[in-house]
């Protein structure tokens, strides 16, 4: 029906343990979540959920905490496909969590955020926006540790990260990431945004070109833990991030 599966309200926060949230088609913001509270979601899934608006997959004015959780097939026909953080004074954080194939019929097609964004240990990738950032687009801070951004799509600009820097949040922060792919230029890849020194930049012009299907598996499989996720392939450049960072 024309329902988020959950709405948050101010009055209480929620945690959402080893959950579901899927097939929920909403004509107002948030397909599957709509949360203005806090929102913790661990060893959780929130797949195949649709809006007309914005936040496919989860609508948020308030904290957003994603623990070992998966975001993935999700749509909206406005902007974050997956999430959308649309408080700047709100923050999400993913810890160890992927985001794949959602769309967006304007910008981030798998996370937008107009307030801070902290990726840590994460995956964002086959991820699709209509007009700019393909993987994330921040208009607050993006901070991000140990994560790879490779193989999202924007139809306009920055296919993996797109940082608006009109949006007042303080410069990106990268460390140990994996960006891009050999089929993308980093211009295309970028904008905004430039990946840090201990970063690896696999576009074409990048410090180590690699295909995608030389980076991560590109189909979602259970691959052992809580939720779906993108395996690493044998001689991932993103192998040795992790055991540099770890």
């Amino acid at each position: 029906g024309d329902w988020s599966v959950l709405t948050i309200t101010e009055d209480g926060d929620l945690t959402l343990n080893e959950t579901a949230v899927t097939g929920a088609n909403h004509i107002s913001d948030g397909g599957g979540l709509f949360n203005v509270s806090t929102l913790t979601l661990n060893d959780s899934t929130v797949r195949d959920n649709s809006t007309a608006l914005t936040g496919g997959g989860i609508y948020s004015l308030g904290t957003l905490i994603l623990n070992n959780s998966t975001v993935s097939g999700n749509s909206a026909g406005g902007s974050g496909g997956g999430i959308d953080n649309a408080s700047s004074v709100t923050t999400v954080v993913l810890n160890n969590s992927t985001v794949s194939d959602n769309k967006a019929g304007a910008d981030g097609g798998g996370i937008v955020s107009m307030g801070p964004v902290t990726l840590t240990n994460c995956t964002v990738s086959e991820n699709l926006a209509t007009l700019n950032g393909g993987g994330i687009y921040g208009l607050g801070m993006i901070s991000l540790t140990s994560s790879i951004l490779s193989g999202n799509i924007a139809h306009s600009s920055g296919n993996e990260v797109y940082f608006n820097t009109s949006g007042g949040g303080s410069s990106p922060e990268s460390a140990y990431n994996l960006f891009g792919h050999s089929g993308e230029t980093s211009a295309q890849a970028f904008s905004g945004f430039t990946p840090g020194a201990s970063d690896v930049n696999a576009a074409s012009d990048g410090s180590t070109p690699t295909a995608l299907d030389a980076i991560l598996n590109t189909t979602l499989a259970d691959n052992g833990g809580p939720t779906k996720t993108h395996a690493l392939v044998a001689g991932s450049p993103a192998v040795d991030i992790d055991s540099t960072c770890n």
